[in-house]
C-alpha cells in the first residue's frame, strides 16, 4: 500500500465513522509507516453550539485529531485513537 492510499482509507474510515455529527475540513495531519502499520492522522473539525467560554468565541469551532491505524499488507483499519495537541501545537502524548 501507498502513503496516498493509506491516507485515502483514513479520511473514508473518519468520515463514515462520524457521520451523524457535523465535521468538516477534514485534512491529513501526519502520516508514518512503521512495523507494517500505517498511522495517519486525520485532523477535522468539529462545530458545536456553546454558550459561552473560549469555544464561543472561535465561533463554536474545535479542531479534533485521530489517528487512524492501517495495516500495510492488507488495507484493513485496525483502531481510530485520539491525539491530544496542546494549545501551542506541541503533541500532548
Amino acid at each position: 500500500m501507498q502513503a496516498r492510499e493509506a491516507v485515502e482509507v483514513a479520511k473514508k474510515h473518519v468520515v463514515e465513522l462520524f457521520e451523524a455529527e457535523p465535521i468538516q475540513e477534514i485534512g491529513l495531519e501526519e502520516i508514518e509507516l512503521h512495523s507494517g502499520t500505517w498511522s495517519v492522522t486525520i485532523g477535522f473539525t468539529r462545530h458545536w453550539p456553546v454558550s459561552s467560554g473560549v469555544l464561543k468565541s472561535l465561533g463554536g469551532a474545535g479542531r479534533t485529531y485521530k489517528i487512524v491505524s492501517i495495516d500495510d499488507e492488507t488495507g484493513s483499519v485496525q483502531s481510530l485513537r485520539h491525539r491530544e495537541v496542546s494549545r501551542d501545537g506541541s503533541n500532548g502524548q
